[in-house]
C-alpha cells in the first residue's frame, strides 16, 4: 500500500462473497456468516472484519496490518452508535408512550 492509494472502508454487498471468499482462502481463515466491514485498496479488496463475530481476514501479500486496524477502529465506532441510538429509542419509549419509533 503506498500513501496516494485509495481506501475505502465500507459494509460488504452480497456481490463481494467471491471477494471475501478468497480473502478466507489467502488467510486460511473460516469466515462465518456475518455482516463484514472491508477495507478495498484502489478497487480490490484485501481486508474484512465481521460485525458481530470479529472474523478478520486480510490478503497475507498485501500490508493490510493497517487496514485491519482501521477496519476495528470503524467496527467499534459502528457499535457505539447503534449502542447510543437504542439507549435513545429506550428513553423515548418511557418518555412518550405509544409513540412511533424515530427514523
Amino acid at each position: 500500500m503506498h500513501t496516494d492509494d485509495s481506501i475505502i472502508i465500507r459494509h460488504a454487498f452480497p456481490d463481494d462473497a467471491t471477494d471475501l471468499a478468497r480473502l478466507g482462502s489467502l488467510d486460511a481463515t473460516h469466515l462465518p456468516h456475518d455482516q463484514y466491514l472491508v477495507a478495498e485498496v484502489d478497487g480490490e479488496l484485501q481486508a474484512a472484519r465481521g460485525m458481530r463475530s470479529g472474523a478478520v481476514a486480510a490478503d497475507p501479500f498485501a500490508p493490510s496490518a493497517g487496514l485491519v486496524a482501521l477496519l476495528e477502529l470503524h467496527a467499534k465506532r459502528l457499535r457505539r452508535a447503534d449502542r447510543t441510538e437504542r439507549r435513545l429509542q429506550r428513553l423515548r419509549d418511557r418518555m412518550l408512550p405509544g409513540a412511533l419509533p424515530a427514523r
